[in-house]
């Protein structure tokens, strides 16, 4: 008994070792697992709140457009730091790419802020409203919880009224900056809240990208809401609550003629009747054959009457050069013979799609390849850059299009 005791006994220790190196490495694997477990959801958190991707919200979920106050213009941003930088990450920065956007459509360049020591604040989203002149604006930024408590106790501990709140100067006039629990404000010639929705009906359930609101129409831009949404794998802007797919005759012909650039309008000031108004489109080609080697060959078609050259990059210069090609009956001008050619065949779709009868002549609408549009509007803005003759306004036109793509 003592024997078979002492051999158990001398035999226990070695089983205790080893049961005890089992348990060492089941706690060491468990605290790997758990720390990549923490290590992925720290990942996963900052992917999907703060890493610079396009992060749509709906309309539903703001707190911001419904108050803000009734001026002409008003632009909503979900998630700023996230779809702005997305979109800067191409551009170089997103400022430049919001003031293109707004020189483009006519309408005053948003006020995007910078709130130290976060540069573009971590928000759910941003709002800013202006009128033309912006002598009236107001600016709506809700932060996230953490960086809007750094950057009010930064604002009071270094006296900055830009952080902390209080009069400051904003483009040469007085300002006021407050905080209304998470949401950062800047005012100037508004008094209050806002009294009145935005116009654009009632709020859709779409998520969203963007928003924007013109009360009156701007440039060449009709009034009402427009909203940025990606569907189906595309990127698509449109006008009203719901979007619509384009014909497949459309999608074809941008494909088949090489088109880069297909913007379409209503033309304006046209003798027709009230409910009909005629449609005007420029096209840009994937092909060399503009006013210069290098430069794309353009087309443009009007449904009625006779096509201008101003409506074509670089058009009064090829008109005084005499190197215009009118196709069509005059309803087709185009840089050469072969634009002119793959724009006359493109027009007689777009005027079997497209007809203008009362209620179905769009008033705005582009098909584009983002890729090659991009290249071809850098060639036409290095171009006309390049002609001594060449209007400053059309340089920069093209220049705003090449970074808004």
């Amino acid at each position: 008994m003592k024997g078979s005791t002492g051999e158990s006994a001398g035999f226990d220790p070695p089983l205790g070792a080893a049961g005890e190196r089992q348990r060492r490495r089941r706690r060491r694997a468990w605290w790997l697992g758990f720390g990549f477990l923490a290590l992925l959801g720290a990942v996963a958190h900052w992917r999907y709140w703060y890493a610079a991707r396009a992060h749509p919200l709906g309309e539903r979920a703001s707190r911001l457009l419904e108050a803000a106050p009734p001026l002409p213009v008003s632009l909503w941003i979900p998630f700023p730091h996230q779809n702005l930088r997305a979109v800067g990450g191409a551009s170089g920065d997103p400022r430049a790419l919001l003031a293109s956007a707004a020189r483009l459509a006519g309408t005053p360049e948003p006020v995007v802020p910078r709130l130290a020591p976060f540069g573009l604040p971590p928000a759910r989203e941003l709002l800013f409203a202006a009128d033309e002149e912006r002598q009236r604006l107001w600016l709506a930024v809700r932060v996230y919880p953490g960086p809007a408590l750094v950057a009010r106790l930064a604002g009071l501990l270094a006296g900055n009224r830009w952080l902390a709140g209080g009069e400051v100067e904003l483009a040469g006039a007085p300002a006021w900056v407050r905080w209304e629990g998470l949401t950062w404000r800047v005012e100037r010639g508004v008094s209050g809240a806002g009294t009145a929705a935005p116009p654009g009906g009632s709020v859709t359930s779409t998520p969203l990208l963007a928003r924007l609101d013109l009360r009156h129409p701007h440039s060449s831009v009709p009034a009402g809401t427009y909203r940025l949404a990606r569907l189906g794998g595309d990127l698509v802007a449109y006008r009203g609550e719901e979007p619509s797919s384009p014909p497949a005759a459309l999608a074809e012909l941008v494909e088949r003629e090489q088109l880069v650039l297909l913007l379409l309008r209503a033309q304006e000031g046209a003798a027709a009747p009230p409910a009909v108004s005629p449609l005007v489109a420029l096209m840009l080609f994937d092909s060399d054959g503009g006013l210069l080697p290098g430069m794309p060959a353009a087309a443009a078609w009007v449904s009625a009457g006779e096509a201008e050259a101003s409506l074509l990059p670089g058009g009064s210069l090829l008109r005084a050069l005499g190197r215009l090609r009118r196709d069509a009956g005059g309803s087709v001008v185009a840089t050469g013979r072969e634009a002119g050619e793959r724009a006359a065949r493109a027009a007689e779709v777009l005027a079997a799609t497209l007809s203008p009868q009362p209620g179905r002549a769009p008033q705005w609408a582009a098909w584009l390849v983002v890729g090659p549009a991009s290249r071809r509007a850098g060639q036409l803005a290095a171009a006309l850059a390049a002609l001594p003759f060449a209007s400053e306004d059309e340089v920069r036109r093209w220049r705003d299009v090449a970074i808004l793509l």
